[in-house]
């Protein structure tokens, strides 16, 4: 088996090998490994920080949805209520001015003053006007 350089050449592996002095493989790649254990877990760290993050304030922010809803439809169901009771009141009203109208008609305020009191309109005759 032959092992081409950068520079061109063509050397034998089997001499290759026996040039170079190997390094245990095994530290080196747990070293690396943990390398890249802390980097990762400091990035998902910051990273699930992040998302716990986003995470709350979607939480919080539904929840407030669904509280602004109610309180929206609680205040319709009063508002409502409260036009009932003005319609209704403004009925009331207007039938209190029918009566008033009805008790107050001078044809009534007549007929009760000569009933109960025997006073009725006097004549012509009788009538003086003072200036």
């Amino acid at each position: 088996m032959i092992l081409i350089r950068s520079t061109g050449q063509a050397t034998p592996l089997a001499t290759r090998r026996s040039k170079t002095v190997r390094e245990p493989i095994l530290p080196v790649v747990l070293e690396w490994w943990g390398e890249t254990c802390r980097l990762a877990a400091s990035m998902i760290k910051g990273r699930a920080l992040i998302t716990l993050s986003l995470l709350a304030a979607l939480v919080v922010s539904g929840v407030a949805t669904v509280y602004a809803v109610h309180l929206n439809r609680q205040q319709f169901i009063e508002l409502q209520t409260l036009q009932r009771d003005k319609d209704r009141y403004e009925r009331e009203w207007t039938q209190l001015l029918l009566e008033e109208s009805a008790w107050s008609a001078h044809s009534r305020v007549e007929q009760i003053a000569d009933q109960r009191f025997g006073m009725h309109v006097p004549d012509a005759t009788k009538i003086e006007i003072v200036r």
